[in-house]
């Protein structure tokens, strides 16, 4: 899976989470100020991808993460290293 793949599959879970629309969300979107995601919805999106790629992210590497593009490189990260 290529990262444009990750980030549009990525970018439909957050939509289907927040009320961000597709357009507004760009690489150095911060998921919480400007896209509403609230530790809630970031646990979901974080189960929604593991099951729909088949990785795990615990709930301290999600805490961790501040911008969109930072989730779109854990996830690359994580499906190399598999």
């Amino acid at each position: 899976m290529d990262r444009k793949e990750i980030e549009e599959k990525v970018k439909a879970a957050i939509v289907d989470k927040t009320k961000a629309e597709i357009s507004e969300i760009k690489p150095a979107s911060l998921l919480r100020e400007e896209l509403g995601l609230d530790s809630f919805a970031a646990i979901e999106l974080a189960y929604e991808v593991e099951d729909k790629l088949g990785i795990i992210i615990s709930d301290e590497e999600m805490g961790k993460l501040k911008k969109f593009e930072e989730i779109v490189d854990l996830i690359e990260r994580k499906l190399a290293s598999n």
